[in-house]
């Protein structure tokens, strides 16, 4: 949970957080709505600071943003981010308008186990205390439909966009190496795979089916079979298997979970089902063979 002093006056309902996996960097991202209207005034033209990011894009008008070290300003499509425990005010009073696609949120490195490491480069990029980008209309538009997404809770689509602004964060800082896969590349097929190992590698414990992957990326579900086929040598169902089995090995190995809280964790809706998976691709249940590994 995010704890900021700022949001102390917000009701509940109005509060809406997300935690996103994006390879091996953990997002957790909230949504305020009508923030400007519940806030009182003073707690904005007045020196605060957060205890995660804040990040928004300027939709339209002007903004003038001081700290205590300098006083900047800002127009359409900017992009800044202000870091954790950063003082800062707003200078001008009639913003409500003109950043209304803001978002808070915290970045961890997660226990994924991934090639590309996302954590390192982002963490890398907002080492400074006030990051600013001039952007463009579509990554204004993405943060538009990231708060969307997060108030819906949809987390599939909100980890696209929030994908696709990191991705472009980095990139427009030039800390992102060539072969980085990104969700804000052109619509080509290297970009499809690189999307749908995206979601696999995020959803492959959940009940996604292909047909939702399918719809979600615009392409038919023979299209992204072929494209699991072709990147993973197997079927969806042959994948998503695999991952939830290498899953469960890992966490009977390094972990003391129960089998039940194993279970839930790659994704089964009961133990008996987990038990019986296990032993198909073992050939043996897990009890027995966490208790010949601790022998």
């Amino acid at each position: 949970m995010i704890n900021d002093y700022v949001l102390e006056s917000i009701n509940n309902d109005k509060y809406i957080e997300l935690t996103l996996n994006l390879d091996n960097a953990q997002f957790t991202v909230i949504s305020v709505t009508g923030l400007f209207e519940q806030l009182a005034p003073q707690k904005y033209s007045q020196m605060h600071y957060h205890d995660c990011y804040e990040a928004f894009c300027i939709e339209d008008g002007s903004l003038t943003l001081r700290t205590e070290e300098e006083t900047l300003s800002y127009s359409k499509n900017d992009l800044i981010i202000i870091s954790p425990y950063t003082t800062h005010t707003l200078v001008e009073n009639n913003v409500t308008n003109k950043f209304r696609d803001r978002i808070l949120f915290l970045v961890k490195k997660n226990t994924l186990k991934n090639t590309y490491p996302l954590y390192e480069k982002i963490t890398a990029v907002l080492e400074k205390n006030l990051l600013y980008l001039k952007t463009t209309t579509d990554i204004c538009d993405s943060f538009k439909t990231l708060k969307d997404n997060i108030i819906a809770k949809d987390t599939l689509m909100a980890s696209l966009n929030m994908h696709k602004i990191i991705t472009h964060i980095i990139r427009a800082t030039k800390e992102i190496e060539e072969n980085a896969p990104s969700a804000f590349m052109p619509d080509t097929a290297a970009s499809r795979s690189n999307k749908i190992q995206m979601i696999i590698g995020q959803y492959y414990n959940s009940n996604i089916s292909l047909q939702y992957i399918a719809k979600n990326l615009n392409l038919s579900t023979r299209q992204v079979s072929r494209l699991i086929n072709r990147l993973y040598g197997c079927t969806y169902r042959e994948l998503i298997c695999e991952m939830r089995m290498k899953t469960a090995m890992e966490l009977i190995l390094s972990s003391d979970l129960s089998m039940t809280e194993i279970a839930m964790e790659t994704g089964f809706k009961s133990t008996k089902g987990f038990y019986k998976a296990f032993k198909g691709y073992y050939g043996s249940l897990p009890t027995n063979f966490r208790k010949n590994v601790t022998k």
